[in-house]
């Protein structure tokens, strides 16, 4: 358990801020495209919602943590609401127009809320989580967060190089995750842990922090193949 509430607080509410901020990006640009669009936009909020009450839910009956009698650790179940996101950016026409039709400074500049990273570091320098895994994660996902506003300014203004700038920003933090991920498996508990033998990542798996692999961590992911697929489609 983290010890001061101050940060499980901040983790929560960055968690629920984030969900509606990415549903009322994606409710407002649908607006315009009619009633079938608008209950496309509905069924995104459901999900969204649900995901996230889901998640919480299972965090607090601790669901995520390690057992040695799963063959498969239930933290692996985070990575459902990615592939089904993925389906329908890959699949779903009416979605993919949607996605489309949002501005790609706005999809960037959402992802502020990744300056939280910071969590990471201040938990790191009180004991409570390993080295191998905050630093790396902590560091990467503050660099996104603060640099999210920037890049997203730069290509609203339309700056030279600023698609170019976009995209390689798009493709880092999809690396970011993707190292946070895998030093947060090596470092926990469980068969494919290989750092921090003495002092395992057990929080992570813990409510309030389990948020972050569970939700956080794969809605980022999304959001980043949203902003790629739109910069990708769009002229420099």
């Amino acid at each position: 358990m983290i010890d001061q509430p101050w940060i499980s607080a901040s983790i929560i509410v960055s968690a629920i801020a984030t969900a509606i901020v990415t549903w009322l990006g994606y409710h407002r640009t649908t607006q315009t495209f009619g009633d079938k669009k608008m209950s496309t936009s509905l069924g995104v909020g459901v999900l969204l919602a649900g995901w996230l009450g889901a998640a919480m839910l299972l965090g607090l009956q601790g669901f995520f943590l390690p057992n040695p009698e799963q063959p498969v650790p239930s933290i692996a179940y985070s990575a459902v609401p990615l592939v089904i996101g993925s389906l329908f950016l890959f699949a779903s026409k009416s979605f993919q127009k949607n996605v489309d039709a949002i501005p790609p400074h706005w999809i960037i500049g959402v992802q502020l809320y990744r300056i939280l990273g910071i969590d990471f570091l201040i938990l790191y320098f009180q004991g409570q989580i390993p080295g191998e895994f905050a630093l790396p994660a902590g560091i990467g996902d503050m660099l996104i967060g603060i640099t999210a506003p920037l890049v997203a300014y730069l290509y609203f203004r339309k700056r030279p190089s600023a698609r170019t700038a976009a995209i390689i920003w798009n493709i880092a933090g999809i690396f970011d995750l993707t190292l946070a991920v895998t030093l947060g498996v090596l470092s926990s508990p469980g068969p494919l842990q290989l750092l921090s033998i003495q002092s395992p990542n057990e929080l992570i798996t813990a409510f309030p922090l389990v948020l972050v692999p569970v939700f956080a961590v794969p809605l980022s992911i999304l959001l980043h193949l949203f902003s790629l697929r739109v910069l990708l489609g769009k002229k420099a």
